[in-house]
């Protein structure tokens, strides 16, 4: 019972073993970040602005609907903010909500430049 060096020294060694390890997990983790947030860029939208919604649908055999031939994404406006990654869309006349989307789900939209009005100013 008198001796307990030889104890002592092993909870020496288990507490500079747990020092290590969790230095090695504070590394690990910090490594995973980086890589994981290296393409990754924050998306926010404000309330009223144009985003394009990704779209899911289904073919329908039976209504003649082809999945494929639809829309990848539709245009609709945020209605609010729900938290920082979700928002609630409406349709473009505000008169339907829509639902509440992940910002994965969601790109903004930009406005393309009217091809059809430089040629006609030429003629």
């Amino acid at each position: 019972m008198g001796d307990r060096q030889p104890l002592a020294k092993h909870v020496e060694e288990l507490q500079q073993t747990y020092g290590v390890v969790e230095k090695r997990l504070k590394e690990a983790y910090k490594n995973s970040a980086n890589r994981y947030n290296l393409r990754r860029r924050p998306v926010t939208f404000n309330v009223g602005d144009i985003v394009m919604k990704k779209n899911h649908v289904l073919s329908d055999a039976a209504n003649y609907f082809s999945a494929k031939l639809a829309p990848k994404f539709v245009k609709c406006k945020v209605r609010s903010k729900m938290s920082t990654n979700v928002y609630r869309l409406e349709t473009l006349d505000g008169k339907k909500v829509i639902g509440d989307y992940h910002v994965c789900d969601l790109k903004p939209y930009v406005a393309r430049p009217d091809s059809n009005s430089g040629s006609e100013s030429e003629n």
